[in-house]
C-alpha cells in the first residue's frame, strides 16, 4: 500500500496511506484554498470530494431574561426593556457558549450567520381575569423596516381569588444570511392587564438562541 511520509527533522514521520481497499476509481480531494479558523473542521462541500472548513453546529447557546416585571395589556411590541442576558452563580448558567447574542431597545442581532432556534416562554399573573395573553416571535430582513410575526404562544388567567399564573410558550427556527439585516424581537399583548414576571435571580421570562448549524 502505497503511502506519502512526511519526516520531522527529528527523525520520526507520519504518512497519508492509500485507502485499505481498492477504490472503484480513481479518486481526488481537493484541499480548500484557505487554512480556515480556529475551531473550525474539514469537510465535504457541496461538491463531493472538495473539502472545505466548517464550524460545528452547537457553537453558540445564550439566553436572556426579563430581570423585573412589566403590567400592562400592551406590555410591549417590541419589549424594549429590563433584558438580561441570565448570570444566576452557584452553579453559574455559563452564558453565553461562544459569541452571544446583542441587545438593544429589544431588537436582537445575532454574532453569525446559520440556522438558529429561538425559544420564548413567559410567566403572567393576574388578580382577576384575562382571557388572552399573546407572545409573538418578530423576525425582520431589513433591519427593521418591516417586521413579521412568525411564532405565536397563548396562555389565559382566570381569577381564583387571589393571583393566577400562567406560562405561554413559542418557538421557531431562523436562517439568518445577514447579521445586519436578519433579527428578532418579542412582543406581548393581553386582554386585560397583567404583569408579565420578571426577576435578576431567576428565569421566569426568558429567550433562548441556539445555534443548529451553517446556513
Amino acid at each position: 500500500m502505497s503511502s506519502i511520509k512526511l519526516k520531522h527533522s527529528s527523525g520520526n514521520s507520519m504518512s497519508i496511506e492509500a485507502p485499505a481497499t481498492n477504490p472503484a476509481s480513481d479518486l481526488a480531494l481537493k484541499l480548500p484554498a484557505t487554512v480556515g479558523t480556529a475551531g473550525q473542521y474539514l469537510r465535504n462541500s457541496s461538491t463531493a470530494g472538495t473539502l472545505e472548513f466548517g464550524s460545528p453546529a452547537l457553537t453558540v447557546v445564550d439566553k436572556w431574561r426579563l430581570n423585573s416585571s412589566i403590567t400592562g395589556s400592551t406590555i410591549g411590541d417590541p419589549i424594549s426593556s429590563n433584558w438580561e442576558r441570565v448570570d444566576t452563580a452557584n452553579p453559574s448558567q455559563g452564558m453565553p457558549i461562544g459569541t452571544g447574542m446583542s441587545e438593544s431597545s429589544g431588537i436582537f442581532t445575532f454574532p453569525s450567520t446559520g440556522i438558529w432556534w429561538v425559544i420564548f416562554k413567559a410567566d403572567a399573573v393576574r388578580n382577576g381575569h384575562a382571557r388572552w395573553v399573546e407572545g409573538v416571535i418578530k423576525t425582520t430582513n431589513d433591519n427593521g423596516s418591516n417586521w413579521d410575526n412568525r411564532a405565536f404562544g397563548y396562555v389565559n388567567v382566570y381569577d381564583s381569588g387571589n393571583n393566577t399564573w400562567g406560562s405561554l410558550q413559542t418557538d421557531t427556527t431562523i436562517d439568518i444570511t445577514n447579521t445586519s439585516n436578519d433579527k428578532v424581537s418579542i412582543k406581548v399583548t393581553a386582554s386585560d392587564s397583567v404583569q408579565m414576571y420578571g426577576s435578576s435571580s431567576d428565569d421566569n421570562t426568558t429567550l433562548m438562541f441556539i445555534r443548529l448549524g451553517d446556513t
